[in-house]
């Protein structure tokens, strides 16, 4: 196993740490002498605060990354449809599900269902109106 190695930078209190696995961070003192002074023990606490807050992340980013297709989607096939009354075939990848059943003559709204990614009640749809094409997120 590799050593940890600190080196002091300038002197605005900034640290270099060398890692092993050539991993290298640059740190504030003072945040290396506050998880010091916690100890190993109180390291268990400081995982119970942060990963429930890291599943609610990844769950928010999965739902943003639906969205974010579900726009493209409908902003394709509504201008596609005034054109030529034709949709584009909807291909799920952001989204585990939506645009199910969407054809030339769909009118009001339209869901997109994200992936489950974190948090199952962060989980939140996208609808989007048919006509407009605008999309959000459910509240």
């Amino acid at each position: 196993m590799g050593r940890i190695w600190i080196k002091p930078l300038a002197y605005d209190g900034w640290l270099y740490l060398s890692l092993p696995s050539n991993l290298h961070l640059y740190v504030k003192s003072h945040i290396i002498r506050a998880l010091y002074n916690i100890g190993e023990n109180s390291l268990g606490i400081l995982a119970a605060i942060a990963l429930p807050a890291y599943q609610n992340y990844m769950q928010r980013s999965a739902n943003t990354a639906c969205l974010a297709e579900a726009r493209g989607f409908m902003s394709s096939a509504v201008s596609q449809k005034a054109i030529d009354g034709n949709v584009p075939t909807y291909t799920a990848v952001a989204c585990a599900s939506g645009a199910t059943g969407f054809a030339a003559d769909t009118t009001g709204n339209v869901t997109f269902e994200p992936h489950t990614r974190g948090t199952a009640s962060e989980k939140k749809s996208t609808t989007c109106n048919a006509d407009s094409g605008a999309c959000q997120l459910a509240k």
